[in-house]
């Protein structure tokens, strides 16, 4: 550590349960680093698995010990890759606005939205590639989501967002525009039958529907 400024981390497992919730989640972690750059930035590394789902962090900040105080920009700019999604986030934490949390450009790929299940915990169906891309700013009381550019397949979406929270509730103000959109970007994916399922369906009189 003193010789070379690095910090390495090796087969580590962290438990984690909110109180709003009963699911647990754990980070195994394989390997990790925290390298110096310079006088203000640092490399960070991470790989493991988050809840069994395998994943890589690659990430260039600045010092741990600024995000106490952030009355400097405290910057960012690196990626996650998790289960086929690819996230990239470049911008700043803190600054003298105080009213400012955080300035990002954040860009989100996949080959497919099932991919998200396993990392969300939903049930999105399988699709075309898709990618969301936005300039993100959060203040005090509102996220400002600028420059949105969304792709489904060949469905592309553009536009901004403006959501403030009022007391317990949420309001959400913006445009969105679409040059084009394909309905069937938007459906499950066929099962391929197989040759018993289709031996059936070809001698049954009654349609599948009924």
């Amino acid at each position: 550590l003193t010789k070379t400024g690095t910090v390495d981390i090796k087969d580590s497992r962290i438990s984690y349960q909110s109180h709003l919730s009963e699911v647990a989640h754990e980070m195994a972690i394989q390997q990790a680093f925290v390298a110096t750059v310079d006088e203000r930035l640092r490399d960070f590394g991470m790989e493991g698995h988050w809840d069994k789902v395998p994943f890589v962090l690659e990430l260039q900040g600045g010092r741990l010990m600024d995000l106490v105080d952030l009355k400097e920009r405290w910057p960012i700019d690196g990626s996650l890759s998790m289960n086929g999604v690819l996230a990239e986030v470049k911008g700043t934490l803190g600054g003298e606005n105080s009213e400012e949390t955080y300035s990002l450009h954040v860009q989100i790929n996949g080959d497919r939205l099932s991919a998200l299940n396993e990392i969300l915990r939903i049930d999105l169906p399988d699709s075309a590639p898709f990618m969301v891309a936005a300039d993100v700013l959060q203040k005090s009381h509102a996220i400002d989501l600028k420059n949105i550019q969304a792709k489904l397949g060949s469905s592309e979406i553009a536009g901004q967002l403006n959501m403030q929270t009022q007391d317990t509730r949420q309001k959400i103000v913006g445009t969105l525009t679409a040059d084009i959109i394909q309905v069937n970007d938007f459906l499950l994916s066929p099962k391929v039958p197989t040759r018993e399922a289709s031996a059936q369906h070809s001698s049954s009189p009654v349609p599948e529907f009924l």
